[in-house]
C-alpha cells in the first residue's frame, strides 16, 4: 500500500485531464495507494503548466515540519509528476526549475516522471553509472543506485503515457463512441488523407504549405486551426471543431471525418525540438480510427512506437525518413511519399490498406487495452513501490 501526500490536491484538480494525476496511473497498474499528511512514502508536486514550478518556488519550503524531517531522513521521497508535453513551454527547463527547488530543502530521493521518452534515465550523469540501465533491469541494483545513495539526485523516468490516456479519457467521459470499430469501417473513402493541425508551429506550418504548394490539398481533409492568433500564412482552417472546441477538448475525434479519409499525416507536437522525443495523442488517435499514418515526430519517433509494439506502415511507403536529422528532412520525404499515395487507384489503396489490415487493428486493440501493459515503464513501477512502507 503506498502512502501519499498531495500537498495541493484543490490545485490538482485544474489539470486538463484528470487521468495526468498519479493516482489515476496507479489505478491503471492496480498499485494500491491511500492519502496522508501523516507519514508519506511519497509527496506528489503535479505540475499545472511550464513554469509552475518556478512560479510556486516555496512549494517545498512550505512543507509541513514533519514532512520536510522525513525527506531529509529519506524515509519519504519526493516525485514531480510531469508526463505530459507541456513542460516544453517552460522558459527554464523543468529539471532546472527542480533543481531550484531541491536547493530550498534536504531531500535524499527525488523522481521526475516525464513524457519526454528520450530522457536520459538519471540525472546528473556524473554521480551515477548508467550503465546497469542497459542491463535486463536488475531492480535490486538499479533501486541501491538510484534511489538509496547519500548523494541527493533527480531520477529522471520517461514514460509514454498518452495511448492509455486518451482511449481511457474517451471512456470516462462517455465518448468512447466516437472510435470506428471493424464493422462499420468506410471502404469507399473519398479523401485520401486527413491532416489536423491545432497549435501553430512551425513544422505544422510547413507540412500544410508543403500540402498546400504540391496541390494536394483537394485530396485530403485538412485543418490549421492556429487558435493562438491568425497566422500570416492564410488565417485558419477549421475542420471538425471549431476554435472554442479546440481549446476545451483536444481529445474529441469527429468519426466521420476520420472514417472517410484512409491515412492519417500526424504533425505531433515538438519534432522542431530535435534533442526530444514526445509521442502525444496526435499519433494514438490515428490508432483508434484504423488508420495508417505517416509521423512528422522527432528523430525514431517510428523506432519508438515498435519499441513498444505499436505497428508501422513501412510496407505501403518508406519509412526511412523517420531517422533523418532534421524535421524539415522528414517532412520532405512524407509530402513525397503523400504525393504517390495520392496518385494511386482507389482500388489499390483498399489492396495497400487490406495488406496491413491486421496491423491496423493491433494498433486499435493495443491502445485500448493498455491499461496493464509492462510498457507503462516496469522500473518506474518498481521504484515507486520498493520505499513503500505499507500501512
Amino acid at each position: 500500500m503506498l502512502k501519499l501526500y498531495l500537498p495541493n490536491p484543490l490545485l490538482d484538480q485544474r489539470l486538463k485531464h484528470k487521468e495526468y494525476v498519479i493516482t489515476a496511473w496507479l489505478w491503471h497498474q492496480q498499485i494500491k495507494y491511500r492519502k496522508t499528511s501523516v507519514d508519506p512514502d511519497w509527496v506528489v508536486i503535479h505540475p499545472l503548466w511550464g513554469n509552475f514550478l518556478q512560479s510556486n518556488d516555496k512549494m517545498l519550503s512550505n512543507l509541513p515540519t514533519h514532512i520536510l524531517e522525513r525527506l531529509a531522513q529519506g524515509t519519504t521521497g519526493l516525485i514531480f509528476w510531469y508526463p505530459y508535453e507541456t513542460e516544453h513551454y517552460a522558459d527554464v527547463s523543468v529539471t532546472k526549475q527542480i533543481e531550484k527547488l531541491l536547493d530550498t530543502i534536504s531531500v535524499k530521493k527525488c523522481l521526475y516522471v516525464t513524457g519526454n521518452l528520450n530522457t536520459d534515465a538519471f540525472y546528473p550523469h556524473n554521480k551515477l553509472d548508467t550503465s546497469i540501465f542497459s542491463k535486463s533491469m536488475n531492480y535490486d541494483d538499479l533501486l541501491q543506485h538510484a534511489l538509496y545513495d547519500n548523494k541527493p539526485r533527480i531520477v529522471k523516468v520517461p514514460l509514454l503515457f498518452f495511448d492509455y490516456q486518451i482511449h481511457n479519457h474517451l471512456k470516462a467521459n462517455g465518448e468512447d463512441d466516437q472510435i470506428i470499430h471493424e464493422n462499420w469501417y468506410n471502404w469507399n473513402k473519398s479523401k485520401d488523407f486527413i491532416c489536423l493541425n491545432g497549435k501553430a508551429k512551425p513544422h505544422r506550418r510547413y507540412m500544410v504549405q508543403k500540402i498546400i504548394e504540391n496541390n494536394l490539398s483537394d485530396n485530403g481533409l485538412l485543418s490549421y486551426v492556429c487558435y493562438d492568433g491568425v497566422d500570416p500564412m492564410q488565417g485558419p482552417i477549421y475542420l471538425d471543431q471549431n476554435e472554442s472546441q479546440l481549446k476545451r477538448n483536444d481529445r474529441y475525434m469527429n468519426p466521420g471525418v476520420y472514417n472517410n479519409s484512409w491515412i492519417n499525416i500526424v504533425t505531433e507536437a515538438f519534432p522542431h525540438v530535435e534533442q526530444d522525443m514526445f509521442i502525444t495523442e496526435k499519433t494514438f488517435k490515428p490508432m483508434l480510427q484504423l488508420q495508417p499514418f505517416m509521423v512528422l515526430g522527432n528523430r525514431g519517433t517510428l523506432k519508438k512506437l515498435k519499441q513498444f509494439g505499436y505497428r508501422t506502415f513501412d510496407q505501403i511507403w518508406d519509412e526511412s525518413y523517420d531517422d533523418l536529422p532534421t524535421w524539415q528532412q522528414r517532412a520532405d520525404v512524407i509530402v513525397k511519399n503523400l504525393q504517390q499515395w495520392c496518385a494511386k487507384s482507389k482500388e489499390q489503396k483498399q489492396q495497400d490498406i487490406k495488406s496491413v489490415w491486421k496491423n491496423i487493428l493491433r494498433n486499435q486493440y493495443k491502445v485500448c487495452n493498455t491499461e496493464f501493459d509492462s510498457t507503462r515503464s516496469a522500473y518506474l513501477q518498481a521504484m515507486v513501490k520498493a520505499v513503500s512502507s505499507g500501512g
